[in-house]
């Protein structure tokens, strides 16, 4: 089980760092919304934990940007590395990430990579996928056919699973349990060997409520 630098957002990288490592993750997935820190990368590099990056991590910035206009602004993708469709895509975006090497995240209703067509053209170049049950359960919600959806989840090319919980109308980034939705889904693949990244936000949540929230994806 990975945990996402995002359950900590606003922190500074060591703070983050530190909140992470208290509860004993087998994995990180480092993304914006960490201050930078001198120090951060060669302290991290003790840990010798997996590192996964998202989007636009940087270590010298809160947040660097990934796409231009019509283009990609970040080089070839390294091992574990996805990211978020533009918010103004362009025709060609989607091939652009995966000759680059990234996965690339499907997202909640009104963003690129969220409609039936923009998924099924992501299963025909046989794009690697970050799914979020969170944007999956929104998208179900939202009209996209449960034929869609189990297309997506039977995908041999799921890169990395994505585990918070919706309120039903946005991405709340809510504490998981294995009663919420896809749960069950996200635990098998993690089984079959496919990184599991809880994302939830940790602000307002005591020492036990943030065990409590990754007991069920461990």
């Amino acid at each position: 089980m990975f945990l996402a630098a995002s359950c900590a957002q606003g922190a500074t990288q060591i703070e983050g760092l530190k909140a992470l490592l208290r509860l004993q993750p087998a994995g990180l997935q480092l993304t914006p919304g960490w201050f930078p820190v001198p120090g951060f990368r060669e302290l991290l590099d003790r840990v010798r934990l997996p590192v996964r990056l998202h989007d636009g991590f940087s270590w010298t910035a809160y947040r660097r940007p990934v796409w231009g206009e019509g283009r990609l602004l970040l080089g070839r993708a390294g091992a574990g590395h996805s990211l978020h469709p533009p918010r103004r895509p362009w025709e060609g975006w989607l091939e652009t990430a995966v000759q680059a090497g990234y996965a690339v995240e499907v997202m909640p209703p009104g963003r690129a990579l969220s409609t039936a067509p923009e998924l099924e053209r992501a299963l025909e170049l046989r794009a690697p996928l970050a799914l979020d049950i969170a944007h999956l359960h929104l998208l179900a919600l939202a009209g996209v056919s449960d034929r869609v959806l189990r297309r997506i989840l039977d995908s041999p090319d799921v890169a990395e699973v994505h585990v918070s919980a919706s309120d039903g109308r946005v991405d709340a980034h809510l504490p998981a349990t294995r009663d919420s939705w896809l749960a069950g889904w996200a635990l098998e693949r993690k089984a079959d060997g496919v990184p599991l990244i809880v994302e939830c936000r940790f602000q307002g949540l005591d020492p036990g409520e943030r065990e409590r929230a990754l007991e069920a994806f461990r």
